[in-house]
């Protein structure tokens, strides 16, 4: 699904959300930008995290200590794993070509690159990756647009 795909469908049609006991982040695409927002547990308007004018987010992950989002950039097909620190908003892009990414309690960022799914091990205070990755599953199913099915429970 292409970036003109997305807004074609109208202002703010959501392409994800994640949730915690603190709130909900969701991604979603207008006619003109992208965003990622997080809304309170409690309910409530919603907060603006991340603006993209080029591309689109998906898999936004609030990460522990509510400091920095973890989401994947899609632009014209292309994706990439970036985090950003909602303090200085500086984002740095952590994986070329990956998707799905989700941190995990072990300190391990785990996304997925064709079918297959990746594990690396991840620094929440630098915010960068330790190490290169090691393959942990494959054959994961992708849907339609291209995104990995899986879950971590």
């Amino acid at each position: 699904m292409t970036l003109q795909d997305v807004r074609r469908r109208g202002p703010d049609f959501p392409v994800g959300a994640s949730w915690d006991a603190d709130g909900i982040v969701v991604c979603s695409a207008g006619p003109d930008s992208a965003e990622i927002m997080r809304i309170s547990a409690s309910g409530g308007k919603g907060e603006p995290l991340v603006t993209l004018k080029d591309g689109y987010a998906t898999d936004a992950q609030m990460l522990p200590g509510g400091q920095a989002v973890l989401f994947t950039i899609v632009h014209n097909r292309d994706t990439k794993i970036v985090v950003q620190s909602l303090k200085s908003g500086e984002r740095k892009t952590l994986i070329e070509d990956g998707s799905a990414a989700r941190y995990v309690p072990t300190g391990h960022i785990v996304y997925a690159v064709g079918g297959t799914l990746f594990a690396v091990q991840f620094d929440l205070r630098r915010l960068e990756i330790v190490g290169g990755p090691v393959p942990v599953i494959e054959g994961v199913m992708r849907d339609f647009n291209g995104g990995a099915e899986f879950s971590i429970s």
